[in-house]
């Protein structure tokens, strides 16, 4: 060894050192590209989750409007009787006039209904749309949603997407619409009367694609449980069946790589289990991957250059670089432990101090890689906290809405109006900029607004106080921690409390933290039942207990880290105290 000329040893050192360098750096890429395909996958799972979230409250929503025409105060004998006349083809001025009012307050409650239709069993109809007029109605006998809505006896139908014929402004063609249709039940005979079909036009789903659109050419498909293309970024095709692959994913419920239209493209789905419809969102490969692709190329070219440079710099001065080369190795080992901080701190002009600010470049870039990986999963915490945030689904509005409407329709008095205002202030807070703290002062005036609502609907059998240290009233607090607790307290707490029930909300300073406690004098939990739902919150089972509790549990864990969340200390048949501490930050 010892007879080899030092320009062959320095030659196989820098060999040996430039492979463990294009090694490290592609293992570091390797391992940046899987992560970040990971977490752009798992951002368009989300949107996917959210999106058809949105698409099956809105298809609620549309089948609680298609009751209306049971739920008119004149409904019941009045208007089947107008039903029979109308069964017969006859349509009275009087059932024109009442069918009208009941179309012009379903529009009113549900601002993107397009048309309306009430079909008899012969497919004649009564009908009113917006933006536009039809020249005929049209005949449903025929379809398959029709006979179903009979046949269903009052279930809901959902009408895949189709084309509204006879449409007379030639501007607005073709019109395409998708519905759902309910049969109308005369209880009292037994059966159907009339076939109720509400519609909304597609580009209420255009709207939801558009949401989700994280790619270029990105391509958004909405298909049924028939492999009946719903919605289409590539709108010629909506309306008629998807592609054979398509229906294969949608049906499977699996993500895949497929070639479409001569593209490499990566499919994810998501399919809802209360329509049966599936979002299939289309991604290119080369646009999926496109930064990162940018980023080895970058890598690759920063390593050639270097390797280029040294062995330029190696065959002018070999014998100069002896030293300088063992104090490379030690670096290169430091940055094999993990230390990728460590620098070559020789400022020579030779091949020595070129191949030194190589490795420190490639350091860099090394780094800038690892910098990229770990705001990308800081944008996936970001992104588990929303989805967090969105899951709060207070079914207590759907109940306080009820409460408003027959206090407005019993009483007509500025109580109910004030409701309304209340549960308008909430619902608007509750909304806005979910992942935002607010100051303690306006959680406290929301929790305020709630209580009132509660105390009304349930005519004041319980009281709620709350007590709030003036001095930690500009505290900011994540939005919507207290209330889940209040209503907690309600549904659970007092549900064996007839009358005499107290829910006290006090927030105090204790030391460097602010203390949340809300206690009720309910019926308490047992001690097996209290360890139960602590496990509960920490995930040390699978149970489902109270989403409300578990949410704000996991929401506090996300913005102020390990070690803060809710405890739970309850005596039976006395008492239950849920409480957090929070720091009190500035």
């Amino acid at each position: 060894m010892s007879d080899i000329p030092l320009f062959y040893k320095l030659s196989i050192c820098f060999l040996f050192l430039t492979f463990l360098m294009i090694l490290l750096s592609y293992g570091h890429f390797v391992n940046y590209k899987k992560d970040k395909e990971a977490v752009s996958l798992e951002a368009i799972d989300q949107a996917n989750a959210q999106t058809m979230g949105r698409i099956d409250s809105y298809l609620a929503d549309l089948s609680a409007v298609t009751i209306m025409p049971l739920m008119e105060q004149n409904a019941g004998e009045h208007f089947f009787q107008n039903l029979k006349s109308f069964q017969n083809n006859q349509v009275s001025l009087d059932f024109q006039r009442e069918t009208d009012d009941i179309f012009n307050k379903m529009f009113l409650i549900k601002k993107d209904i397009h048309s309306i239709f009430l079909f008899n069993l012969d497919g004649m109809s009564e009908f009113k749309v917006l933006d536009t007029a039809l020249l005929s109605s049209i005949n449903p006998v025929h379809e398959d949603w029709f006979r179903n809505s009979i046949e269903s006896f009052g279930m809901p139908q959902i009408v895949p997407t189709y084309q509204l014929p006879n449409v007379s402004d030639q501007r607005a063609r073709p019109l395409q619409v998708f519905g759902l249709a309910r049969g109308i039940v005369d209880v009292k005979a037994g059966v159907v009367s009339a076939v109720l079909l509400v519609n909304t036009k597609v580009d209420y789903l255009a709207e939801q694609s558009k949401k989700m659109m994280l790619f270029p050419n990105q391509r958004e498909v909405i298909v049924d449980k028939n492999g009946q293309t719903i919605y289409d970024t590539h709108t010629a095709n909506i309306g008629s069946p998807a592609a054979a692959d398509l229906q294969n994913i949608a049906v499977s419920r699996l993500s895949q790589a497929r070639v479409i239209d001569g593209t490499h493209t990566i499919v994810r789905s998501f399919t809802s289990e209360a329509n049966g419809w599936t979002i299939l969102t289309i991604i290119p490969e080369h646009e999926l991957f496109r930064q990162i692709n940018q980023a080895g190329k970058v890598t690759m070219f920063i390593t050639l250059l270097a390797v280029v440079g040294s062995f330029f710099f190696l065959f002018i001065i070999s014998r100069q670089i002896v030293n300088p080369i063992k104090a490379l190795i030690n670096t290169i080992k430091k940055f094999e432990k993990g230390n990728f901080g460590v620098k070559v701190q020789d400022n020579r002009g030779d091949e020595i101090g070129a191949l030194g600010a190589s490795f420190n470049r490639m350091t860099d870039r090394i780094q800038e890689l690892i910098q990229e990986v770990y705001v990308d999963k800081l944008h996936k915490k970001e992104l588990q906290l929303q989805s967090l945030q969105n899951q709060i689904n207070p079914h207590f509005l759907y109940n306080t809405i009820e409460s408003i409407r027959m206090m407005a329709e019993i009483n007509h008095d500025d109580e109910a109006s004030r409701m309304a205002v209340a549960l308008g202030g909430i619902l608007r807070y509750g909304i806005s900029d979910p992942l935002s703290k607010v100051q303690l002062r306006e959680e406290i005036h929301y929790l305020k607004e709630y209580a009132l609502l509660q105390q009304v609907r349930y005519d004041d059998l319980f009281q709620i106080v709350i007590d709030v240290e003036e001095e930690i009233e500009e505290v900011p607090i994540p939005k919507m921690v207290l209330q889940p607790l209040v209503e907690n307290s309600i549904n659970h707490g007092l549900k064996y409390t007839p009358h005499g029930g107290l829910i006290t909300v006090s927030v105090r300073k204790l030391g460097n933290d602010v203390l949340c406690e809300v206690t009720d004098n309910g019926c308490g939990i047992s001690a097996d039942k209290l360890k139960q739902m602590m496990d509960d919150l920490n995930g040390m089972n699978d149970a489902h207990g109270s989403i409300g509790l578990k949410n704000v549990h996991q929401r506090i864990g996300l913005h102020y880290g390990v070690g803060y969340g809710l405890q739970i200390r309850s005596v039976e048949q006395v008492q239950t105290t849920v409480f957090f501490q929070i720091p009190t930050e500035t």
